[in-house]
């Protein structure tokens, strides 16, 4: 059996609410309940926590359980803000000091999750990566974002009502990262509360071009999440192209990078996933066989996504000269997001006319 940090707790203040948010190395639960409102009895309580430890020491899992009777009216504001309903019990997943995920359900349904979320959490705090991807770009939230905005799923305590805000940067950063570690699950989570918290304010913004400007980039981070993933995110793609199309035809841009994935992704052989195409496991497989051609369709999405666009166009050229149609479409998508006359794209160029005058 893996060994783990196990610990739990109970929160009796708004000073013990609030240190559920303070930095830790081990990662949180906070078990938000009523035990009137809720029918939550004291015995359920005993057998959820010996189900999260039993979870936490199966997987080696850094983890402290909180338990929150919520009933009293210094936790109101805070209920509301976590959309805490009377008769459902709530779940808080505390990652690095923020709410990275949430369960309304009964107590049951919460204790069939553990597994799953111990295991996912634990391999997080291992640091176990798959495909990297580049957070780096030119983007970043306008003015307009960086200011705390209150949103329903909001991650930092404040004042004597247990207020939550969020900093939607904060937000964005803290998914950055979480995508850089190969953690994408989680990263657009973040991501999506700072689309929402965007979203409660756009209203009231009068076309304000800074908070279009965040909640584009913000909407891109949230699409790449579920692409790198295998999820569809045709959903986040058909808003951002229709809604937000200026930005996505800024060289350079978030939005352009993701318009460029989705264009990648789409036009794949088979879906792909960031913990199946990995670039070393990728390579692996054509030192093998240089001739599978599906798995460097692959690769090229994998060296894109990782900010390596001189090796990604040189896979997508090799791909062309073979007649390969996704060769011609990867190089231009690269071609959109960093502009036809980038020195790496008539590098390219002279590239594949070099390969195409030596090819037999």
């Amino acid at each position: 059996m893996a060994v783990s940090l196990f610990s739990s707790s109970t929160i009796h203040s708004v000073d013990d609410f609030r240190s559920v948010f303070t930095p830790n190395r081990s990662d949180r639960l906070l078990l938000c309940y009523e035990a009137v409102g809720d029918n939550v009895k004291t015995e359920e309580l005993s057998v959820f926590e010996n189900t999260v430890r039993a979870a936490a020491e199966a997987h080696g899992t850094k983890l402290q359980l909180h338990f929150w009777e919520c009933s009293s009216n210094a936790f109101t504001a805070a209920k509301q803000q976590l959309g805490k309903e009377r008769g459902t019990p709530l779940l808080a997943v505390v990652y690095r000091e923020t709410i990275a995920d949430t369960f309304r359900q009964s107590l049951s349904s919460m204790m069939d999750e553990m597994p799953r979320l111990c295991e996912r959490l634990s391999s997080y705090q291992r640091g176990g990566k798959v495909a990297v991807l580049s957070s780096s770009s030119s983007s970043s939230l306008s003015p307009a974002s960086t200011t705390n905005t209150t949103t329903t799923n909001s991650a930092t305590a404040v004042e004597s009502d247990a207020r939550l805000m969020v900093d939607v940067s904060k937000l964005v950063g803290m998914g950055k990262r979480l995508m850089a570690e190969g953690k994408a699950e989680y990263a657009g989570k973040f991501f999506q509360r700072a689309v929402d918290a965007l979203d409660a304010v756009l209203p009231h913004c009068n076309g304000d071009n800074n908070v279009n400007g965040s909640l584009a980039l913000c909407l891109a981070w949230t699409a790449l999440a579920q692409i790198v993933q295998g999820r569809s995110a045709e959903a986040y793609m058909q808003r951002l192209e229709t809604q937000y199309v200026d930005y996505c035809m800024e060289i350079g841009s978030d939005a352009a990078r993701v318009r460029s994935t989705y264009r990648l992704i789409s036009a794949m052989p088979f879906t792909w996933r960031s913990d199946t195409c990995s670039e070393r496991r990728l390579r692996e497989i054509l030192v093998a066989d240089p001739h599978s051609h599906n798995h460097r369709c692959a690769l090229v999405v994998t060296l894109f996504l990782a900010g390596d666009i001189e090796r990604c166009l040189t896979e997508a050229v090799k791909l062309r000269v073979l007649n390969i149609p996704f060769g011609t479409t990867a190089i231009a998508a690269v071609a959109d997001f960093m502009g036809r006359d980038h020195p790496l794209l008539l590098q390219c160029s002279r590239s594949e006319d070099e390969q195409a005058v030596g090819k037999p």
